[in-house]
């Protein structure tokens, strides 16, 4: 439900815009916070089934996040299965080239190692103190990860409108006038020759 509400609105209002990717992200912080709120207030409970709404809430937020971070293009990054991210690693051809020469690959590694760090530290968290904690240390992450869409250097939507759109319309436009088949006039093969008339002897 999260990727389909979140991919099927980013589509239509542009998948990319800072606002949509602060609003999105800001929204799925929310939602930990909230489920983070209902543990610390025992309004849920991880021992019953209550626990259904933290199932509901956390699931729409993981499904959101990985439709909101798929259109940037980052394919080496899945932001929410590390296997695949692992797969692709360590079967990757240039796996021993030089750090400048794979991004991919140094992306892969960047992404592998925060994911089991984050483990890491939510295990931690958990056996010190409890599950409404550790979602709280995760809203707080996730409200970081927010900073680098607010000081990112965006293209302006004008330079976006020449560089992209107005050679889509362009193209359009040269297609909406170019003749159509209907309407090119073609001789049948067995028409005869016309030959003009010879010119008068001298």
């Amino acid at each position: 439900l999260g990727s389909f509400v979140t991919g099927q609105i980013g589509h239509r209002v542009g998948p990319k815009l800072r606002w949509w990717l602060l609003l999105t992200s800001v929204t799925q912080s929310l939602l930990i916070f909230v489920s983070s709120i209902l543990l610390y207030t025992s309004a849920v409970s991880t021992e019953d089934r209550s626990n259904l709404g933290l199932v509901v809430l956390l699931a729409f937020t993981f499904g959101s996040q990985a439709a909101a971070g798929r259109p940037l293009g980052v394919a080496p990054i899945t932001t929410v299965v590390v296997t695949s991210a692992m797969v692709d690693l360590w079967a990757d051809k240039k796996l021993f080239a030089p750090l400048a020469d794979n991004t991919g690959r140094n992306q892969r590694i960047a992404f592998i190692l925060t994911f089991f760090v984050g483990g890491l530290v939510g295990g931690f968290a958990l056996a010190r103190v409890n599950t409404a904690f550790v979602l709280l240390l995760a809203g707080i992450f996730k409200m970081v990860a927010v900073i680098p869409f607010l000081i990112a250097n965006g293209k302006r939507a004008d330079a976006l409108r020449q560089e992209v759109v107005k050679p889509i319309e362009e193209a359009n436009l040269a297609a909406a006038a170019a003749p159509k088949p209907s309407e090119t006039v073609q001789e049948p093969l067995d028409a005869p020759v016309r030959v003009g008339k010879l010119p008068a002897e001298v």
